[in-house]
């Protein structure tokens, strides 16, 4: 058997920043059971198996629920977790609350996306303050 046999023509990838779901579906839909991982410049990064993807599955959502408050919104954005509500059922996580500045929802969700066993996120967040169009420094202790 010739690798030509083992492989779609063209080849079904995924890039980098797909989702476990969006991996999954793509995969499910091609009817295959690995895919490459490709830069935009068609090189190959890596490979992931359906065993990958199913793998996420395995961690309980308590630990996720757990890691998102004590790891994100705490560690890395130091953020009062009191004014977070953070649930996760079959590992898709719904964050409530208010952070500080607009213009961190994005990071926080990327960050919260990035914790091991999600699927997906759902963005209920709020923001005390609409920073967004504004020049607004990051270091207060760098303002003059």
């Amino acid at each position: 058997m010739c690798t030509c046999e083992l492989m779609t023509a063209p080849p079904v990838t995924v890039p980098p920043t797909a989702t476990v779901v969006e991996a999954a579906r793509r995969m499910h839909a091609a009817g295959v059971k690995r895919l490459p991982v490709v830069d935009e410049d068609g090189r190959l990064l890596g490979i992931v198996s359906r065993a990958d993807l199913l793998q996420v599955f395995a961690r309980p959502d308590e630990l996720i629920r757990r890691e998102v408050g004590d790891q994100v919104i705490l560690r890395d954005f130091m953020m009062d977790p009191s004014r977070f509500f953070v649930r996760v059922q079959d590992g898709v996580v719904v964050v409530e609350g208010a952070v500080e500045r607009r213009t961190l929802v994005p990071f926080v969700l990327r960050a919260v996306q990035g914790v091991e066993g999600v699927v997906g996120v759902e963005n209920r967040l709020t923001y005390d303050l609409d920073d967004r169009g504004r020049e607004v420094l990051m270091t207060p202790w760098l303002r003059p």
